[in-house]
């Protein structure tokens, strides 16, 4: 069988097509799926790592916090922990000028380890009193966590804000004393002092 140089020519392109089409199929087409899915699986460890490595700092701070607070106190009953936030209360509102109407604690919650007090404040001052009392509880040593905050202008034009909060502190009852009701747990359901 006698191939005329232009039949030979078209055969080579032919064959040779067809060697890039099966190269392509079983070598470059793999490599380079195989080269994006590693770096998607390397970007998403990436990711992982960053995550993992934000929660290790996080988790740090809050040893951190969680250590001050204990130190600073951190109470293991009802009435010390209640005791203690309205004190600070009073303390913050006096060195910072701001006028206390009421601070009143309402109910004792939570789990086996930690109990929380809730608290609702009203006061009023001008706005640079309000925002150093919101500093103080913000910067406290004691734990606190403002829930509510309402403020409002009581007289128009005038730098006299009126100012309602709800906030509650902790505390950690030893180890078998939990779920022993406190004085402020009684109070909070109706017993004495509402």
């Amino acid at each position: 069988m006698n191939l005329s140089r232009r039949e030979r020519t078209i055969a080579i392109i032919a064959l040779g097509a067809l060697v890039l089409l099966v190269l392509d199929h079983y070598v470059l087409t793999p490599v380079l799926d195989g080269r994006e899915r590693v770096r998607m699986e390397a970007q998403t460890l990436m990711q992982d790592t960053e995550q993992a490595l934000n929660l290790f700092e996080r988790s740090k701070t809050a040893a951190r916090r969680w250590r001050e607070m204990t130190q600073a106190g951190m109470k293991e009953d009802a009435a010390e922990a209640e005791s203690q936030m309205l004190h600070a209360v009073r303390d913050w509102a006096e060195r910072t000028g701001l006028s206390l109407a009421s601070v009143r604690p309402e109910r004792v919650a939570g789990g086996e380890d930690l109990k929380q007090i809730t608290f609702r404040a009203a006061g009023t001052g001008p706005m640079r009193s309000v925002a150093r009392f919101l500093w103080e509880m913000h910067s406290s040593q004691v734990p606190l966590r403002i829930h509510d905050l309402q403020l409002g202008s009581r007289t128009e034009g005038r730098d006299d804000l009126s100012l309602q909060l709800r906030f509650s502190t902790l505390y950690a009852p030893p180890a078998g004393e939990a779920a022993r009701p406190s004085r402020v747990a009684a109070a909070g359901a109706g017993g004495p002092g509402t």
